[in-house]
């Protein structure tokens, strides 16, 4: 392998620092990340919850911008799970192995809108 090779790689991982060390993640294996207070806990395929001491934010900054929308102050989701959003209620629900809700606020229902 290649360094290009070796960079592709990584650029594709998400490292997430946690209490048992650095994890890495396909960033196609995130459903959701949400605000904890000064933390962020990251919910992926096969029911994995990593909780990291990074805030949202700064996850909101390493990601792909045209994959990942912050939805809610609190939520930041992988438009690649949605299965639909009331509008009404204000909720998005991701689909992965199960149905999973979120809110989503004015600012982020303009944001999907954009993507959708």
């Amino acid at each position: 392998m290649n360094d290009t090779q070796v960079e592709n790689i990584y650029l594709q991982k998400l490292p997430i620092p946690s209490a048992k060390g650095t994890v890495f993640v396909n960033y196609t294996d995130i459903i959701y990340l949400e605000a904890d207070s000064n933390y962020t806990n990251i919910y992926g395929i096969n029911g994995f919850k990593i909780r990291s001491s990074y805030t949202l934010k700064i996850f909101q900054e390493k990601l792909p911008a045209n994959q990942f929308v912050r939805c809610h102050s609190s939520v930041l989701i992988n438009i690649s799970f949605i299965f639909k959003i009331n509008k009404k209620d204000k909720v998005c629900t991701l689909m992965a192995e199960n149905e999973i809700s979120v809110p989503i606020s004015r600012k982020g229902m303009q944001l999907l809108d954009k993507f959708l």
